[in-house]
């Protein structure tokens, strides 16, 4: 007893100090530098970034010496060293890891821009609005390498009774109203596992939507690009939750007035909270 504790003892110590360690599980060895430790976790740094591995993982801890320093007490006591939690998750999504199924949500709140022209048949004119407008967000996919996420994507944004502009001067419309653009595509996610942060981006098709009191009028589908860059933190073994800046461009076609076809151009950018399972 007096000896594992002295084990003990000197592995608490050099985790405070900070030295290089290399820690036996069933499946492998990890060499690095141990940062933190707990009853629960150890966080080993590698190249590759900090990994928390879950203690009832760990078979034993060596030192930079070759020095045995931890020893799992299910393999002190003689019971079979297992390590359940791992077993339990073979085949599903890692403890921390981006791996495996992916569900983000999102909503958040930003501006947009939207600008027309021509809008006359003589082929002169521009008509523009801008706002503050709410976004939600809705990706799902799976991760074709461990950080690396293809998802499809569906994103919509919308300004209530936004500020018009025509040829330059501002009006205000007389009726209940709003602006809104939908937009569907497919993209990649990266992560930065060390620090749980992400750049996303989806590329696909786009609509933009008027409406006034009860009646809808649309534009044709275009080219629709969204980008977030965002950060995330583990609430649980595998949901997240975090904060990302969004920027949204678009540019389609609207319906013909004769020969003249009208183009429309769309950007937003803002703040968007997220929920992400991974």
């Amino acid at each position: 007893m007096i000896q594992h504790l002295k084990k003990w003892i000197i592995f608490a110590v050099s985790c405070t100090v900070v030295n290089a360690a290399t820690v036996v599980t069933a499946k492998e060895r990890l060499s690095g530098v141990i940062t933190a430790q707990n009853d629960k976790t150890v966080t080993l740094k590698r190249d590759t970034g900090e990994q928390r591995i879950p203690r009832d993982q760990i078979v034993q801890i060596f030192d930079d010496n070759g020095e045995l320093i931890w020893t799992s007490p299910a393999l002190t006591s003689g019971a079979p060293v297992t390590t359940s939690s791992a077993n339990a998750s073979e085949g599903e999504s890692g403890y921390h890891k981006h791996d495996g199924f992916f569900l983000r949500l999102l909503g958040g709140y930003g501006s947009l821009a939207f600008s027309e022209s021509p809008v006359y048949a003589n082929g002169t004119g521009t008509f523009k609005a801008s706002g503050p407008a709410g976004f939600f967000g809705f990706h799902i996919g799976l991760a074709l390498f461990e950080n690396v996420i293809l998802y499809g994507a569906l994103s919509g944004y919308a300004a209530s009774n936004p500020q018009y502009e025509l040829n330059g001067v501002k009006a205000t419309a007389t009726t209940s109203n709003s602006l809104g653009i939908n937009s569907y595509g497919a993209g990649l996610s990266l992560y930065l596992d060390s620090i749980n942060a992400h750049i996303s981006a989806d590329v696909g098709t786009a609509k933009t939507q008027l409406t006034v009191t009860n009646t809808q009028a649309y534009s044709e589908s275009g080219l629709g690009i969204n980008v977030l860059i965002g950060k995330e933190w583990w609430v649980s073994k595998n949901w997240g939750l975090g904060a990302a800046l969004f920027y949204h461009y678009s540019s389609m076609n609207d319906v013909a007035t004769g020969s003249v076809v009208p183009k429309i151009t769309n950007s937003v950018f803002g703040l968007a909270f997220s929920a992400t399972y991974n």
